[in-house]
């Protein structure tokens, strides 16, 4: 499976999800992975799936998130330790009841915290009406160390769809 560069799993959380370890031992290649958040929180509890994420995966795409729990705090910061070195991250925000800014604000933060090398954000929402008029303003409101930063910010309305390039 050394060509396997990209991993995607839809649905519902697979039956044999144990076996993702497995898989990532083979497909030493895999640097990119597409899946629900329900199904990244109970991969996530698999720990030797846990060090080959944190060591491959440099693109990760979350879909579906289906709320924002008391819990979304500690669920970002758990995602942010595993994948330390991710480059691009796509969060899928569309079912939340309220607008994105805040867990945007959220996923930012604690990457931010971890060092993590990220490239670009892109969070699919929602969006509050100072995000959507002027997304890069927006940003340096919420987070005025980012004044002296270089970094573009970009709410496309047609798609829906914050992207952030760091």
């Amino acid at each position: 499976m050394l060509r396997l560069l990209r991993l995607t799993l839809v649905g519902s959380v697979p039956k044999d999800l144990h076996h993702m370890t497995k898989i990532l031992l083979v497909a030493p290649n895999l640097f990119r992975l597409d899946l629900n958040y329900t199904t990244l929180f109970f991969l996530l509890d698999h720990e030797d799936a846990c060090l080959l994420l944190q060591r491959r995966i440099t693109a990760l795409s979350i879909n579906h998130m289906p709320h924002c729990s008391i819990n979304g705090r500690q669920h970002i910061s758990r995602i942010a330790s595993i994948f330390l070195h991710l480059r691009h991250l796509y969060i899928d925000m569309r079912s939340l009841d309220k607008t994105i800014d805040l867990m945007v604000l959220c996923y930012f933060d604690e990457f931010s915290k971890q060092n993590a090398p990220l490239i670009s954000l892109c969070a699919d929402g929602r969006p509050s009406n100072e995000m959507k008029n002027d997304a890069e303003k927006w940003l340096i409101d919420h987070r005025n160390h980012l004044q002296h930063k270089q970094f573009t910010a970009y709410f496309n309305d047609k798609a829906g769809r914050l992207l952030i390039w760091m």
